[in-house]
């Protein structure tokens, strides 16, 4: 599962496991799924509604909406195929309960050959720790001043699908809608232009919406267990860490992600407390000896109700535990609820494929069943943009040359001396006898450092000497890797070409930018994969 990579060819599409296999894993998670023995608040999770194995599979991915590039845009294609296979149903999970960090919409720029970078973001630097749903609404207007800070050849080129994205994203409502639901409109446009069939895309916050009165039932109830069940969570949890921890080495309590924190009373659960224009904050639990569960959202005290009302009215009592704040589930326990109780398979990019196998250990650990298989699918697709005929071999050796030039001149020096031949052959005799020196003082005198620090700046200066008298490069030219000149020169161009090289055959440019056909190609190879027998 480690081994798990993207694939390095433009246009490459990684399914795991492929063809018969995944169908397999889905039938199997499908007949587990109809001999569930494990309970949600005192529940059998068979009984609960959403909980259906009786009708069609489901096959689900999610991702949360940002700028997706096209390795996550694909797992809609597969998700679609291999629910059409199966003769299910497509679902795809906007994950609107994460943070907003990192969202910036990117493009390339080209300049005299070079490629760099430009970006544009939509949210301000102070909501980076905001949840996507805490965002206020924007209308249109602002979403049209925003997409025109793109460059023309990048968002009003028909071929491309950005266009169908703006369209559909800013037609949604001339007035405030929330971001998500935008997104969601942006990307069924873009699957329509790539001939894909669109999964159900659904939101986070909706299924987990326990104040609602058309609240999932299950979503309730599976966040309720996590809060009534803190401390069990919490140990199943950090056991699943250590364990991960301990089979790669990985020190400490903070990585991959940071163990659930017990201060006493109070036990961290694996959720987010979500409000409206402010960061999303931990949850903690805390109950009392006569039987009182209180909710906080980090220092903050939230509700108090008696942990039986969790049993018997897990919608109620979580909305009023949460005092106006909104529970979502953080990413380990969401793919955990997602794989145990609202599909039959679940598709991962690469990352949650790797770190899913924590989520294993935890659903093992907490519910004592064992988890349902899941799937990974990614794939690659660059940009028709330059690139240097140049690798990171070409840098070192640059780099060894110059750094040659300046401590070894002599290998440079030929029986042809030119005009300075008399001078470059009293040089090189000169700094062989200082290097003698050197040799002969470090075996015999080791302690007489001042004659021996002479001996030593007696070769550099040669070196320099040297330098100058065979044309290698001007000495007062040097930068900090030891290359001079023409040396250094030659070191810095490289470098903007390597850059311009990594900026150009970056894989995560946003799928928009991409020309329809090529998105219609990947999709059919993600589709051909998903469905091969």
């Amino acid at each position: 599962m480690d081994a798990l990579a993207a694939p390095a060819g433009d246009g490459d599409v990684f399914v795991w496991p492929d063809g018969k296999a995944l169908t397999d894993v889905a039938a199997r998670n499908r007949d587990a799924r109809a001999k569930i023995s494990y309970k949600l608040l005192d529940i059998p999770a068979s009984e609960l509604p959403g909980v259906d194995v009786s009708g069609p599979l489901i096959v689900a991915a999610g991702h949360q909406p940002g700028f997706i590039h096209p390795g996550v845009w694909v797992k809609s294609a597969a998700v679609s195929a291999l629910a059409a296979r199966l003769g299910g149903r497509a679902e795809y999970w906007v994950v609107d309960s994460d943070a907003v960090h990192r969202t910036a919409l990117a493009w390339p720029v080209v300049d005299e050959g070079f490629v760099s970078v430009r970006s544009i973001a939509p949210f301000a630097d102070s909501q980076a720790s905001w949840a996507f749903e805490s965002l206020p609404a924007h209308d249109a207007t602002a979403w049209t001043a925003f997409h025109d800070r793109v460059p023309a050849p990048w968002r009003a080129v028909e071929a491309t699908a950005f266009s169908s994205w703006i369209k559909s994203f800013e037609a949604i409502g001339s007035g405030p809608v929330a971001y998500a639901r935008r997104w969601r409109a942006g990307i069924e446009a873009m699957d329509a232009v790539a001939g894909i069939d669109s999964p159900s895309y659904r939101l986070v916050s909706d299924e987990f919406n326990v104040c609602s009165a058309s609240a999932s039932l299950r979503g309730a109830c599976f966040v309720g267990h996590l809060v009534g069940h803190a401390a069990q969570t919490a140990q199943a949890y950090n056991a699943a860490l250590a364990a991960y921890r301990a089979r790669r080495g990985i020190a400490g309590t903070q990585h991959p992600i940071p163990d659930l924190l017990i201060e006493g009373s109070r036990v961290e659960a694996p959720l987010w407390a979500v409000g409206d224009d402010q960061p999303r904050q931990r949850v903690y639990v805390s109950i009392s000896s006569g039987g009182d569960l209180t909710l906080w959202a980090d220092g903050l005290r939230l509700g108090t109700v008696p942990i039986g009302r969790l049993r018997t009215q897990p919608g109620a009592a979580l909305c009023d535990l949460a005092a106006g704040w909104r529970l979502r589930p953080r990413a380990l326990a969401l793919t955990m609820y997602l794989r145990l109780l609202a599909c039959d398979v679940f598709i991962h990019g690469i990352g949650g494929a790797k770190y899913d196998q924590i989520t294993d250990d935890v659903i093992r650990r907490l519910f004592g069943i064992e988890p349902p298989g899941y799937s990974c699918v990614t794939a690659t697709l660059r940009l028709p943009l330059p690139r240097f005929d140049v690798s990171p071999l070409d840098l070192d050796r640059v780099h060894r040359e110059g750094r040659d030039r300046r401590f070894n001149p002599q290998r440079w020096a030929s029986n042809d001396f030119s005009a300075n031949s008399r001078v470059v052959a009293a040089l090189l005799d000169e700094r062989q006898r200082a290097i003698d020196a050197s040799i002969r003082l470090r075996d015999e005198s080791p302690r007489r450092r001042s004659e021996r620090r002479a001996q030593y700046e007696a070769i550099h200066r040669t070196n320099e000497e040297l330098v100058r008298a065979l044309g290698l490069m001007k000495s007062s030219q040097v930068d900090g890797s030891g290359a001079h000149g023409l040396g250094a020169q030659t070191l810095n161009r490289l470098k903007r070409e390597l850059e311009s090289n990594r900026v150009a055959q970056n894989r995560e440019w946003f799928v928009g930018l991409h020309t329809i056909d090529r998105l219609r190609a990947l999709a059919a190879r993600a589709v051909e994969m998903a469905q091969r027998k």
